[in-house]
């Protein structure tokens, strides 16, 4: 039945089981990141020779465009959604008040 839902809305989830389904479901991603080097080095027969080097390479690797357990730490009426088409969202939920409420606030 899961398997023909077209959207899929998911607010703070605190079950592991059900985190990990609604992550599943979701693309991965492509995450980039810098890699830095460097090094130092003597020479035994003489030690007064000495180089040195640093590096920057950047790095790539496939990853989750969601983790499982942050669907545990959404605040209030925070969500993840998965539409169809393919559109991924995250979003709030607004907080609707009455006029009332609102005069009597200020």
């Amino acid at each position: 039945m899961l398997g023909n839902v077209n959207n899929l809305i998911a607010l703070r989830i605190m079950d592991s089981e059900t985190q990990q389904y609604i992550t599943d479901n979701l693309p991965k991603t492509r995450l980039k990141y810098i890699m830095r080097t460097q090094g130092v080095a003597t020479s035994a027969t003489n030690p007064t020779v000495f180089s040195g080097n640093v590096g920057e390479r950047l790095m790539e690797e496939e990853g989750d465009l969601f983790a499982p357990q942050l669907l545990g730490q959404l605040p209030d009426l925070h969500y993840i959604a998965k539409l169809s088409g393919g559109r991924i969202v995250k979003g709030r939920l607004p907080i609707l008040r009455s006029a009332q409420d609102r005069q009597g606030a200020s």
